[in-house]
């Protein structure tokens, strides 16, 4: 819609020009006291070829402005009308352009070496892995189906 708008930063890390290994998504609403000490856990990671999608989801308490102060050239913020937290995050995945996904809550914080730690790179011989909430890493046993996706195998 027209008011929904993308802040399109590079979403790669600087100077690689790549498509990055890993897309971090995360949600907000109405989180402006959480959101910069969230998406700095994200910008501080030790794996630097990494984007991160941030979906405000129609936040009215300042969330967008907290979002904007960031200066990362992999933060690409989305702001849209209210739309509910589903809604949002299958958007934040849609755009992600990165091999592996990994899930940020709205006001986590995760260690400097979450995605390093996860083995998320080229060299891995994973087709998918997921990563969800509290900064604690999680991810399907091999072989398994993951629930929503039947082409999706671990």
């Amino acid at each position: 819609t027209p008011s929904d708008t993308a802040q399109a930063m590079s979403a790669v890390a600087p100077g690689n020009g790549e498509v990055p290994d890993v897309s971090i998504v995360t949600v907000y609403y109405n989180r402006a006291h959480l959101v910069a000490e969230s998406i700095r856990s994200l910008i501080n990671q030790t794996e630097r070829n990494i984007e991160i999608i941030a979906v405000d989801d129609g936040s009215t308490d300042g969330t967008v402005s907290a979002l904007r102060q960031l200066d990362d050239a992999r933060l690409r913020i989305i702001t849209q009308t209210n739309r509910g937290f589903v809604a949002s995050m299958n958007r934040a995945i849609k755009e992600a352009r990165g091999r592996f996904i990994a899930v940020h809550g709205s006001g986590d914080w995760s260690h400097p070496e979450r995605i390093a730690r996860a083995g998320c790179h080229p060299s891995s011989s994973r087709t998918a892995w997921l990563s969800v909430a509290g900064g604690r890493s999680s991810r399907p046993s091999r072989g398994s189906q993951l629930q929503g996706s039947p082409s999706l195998r671990a």
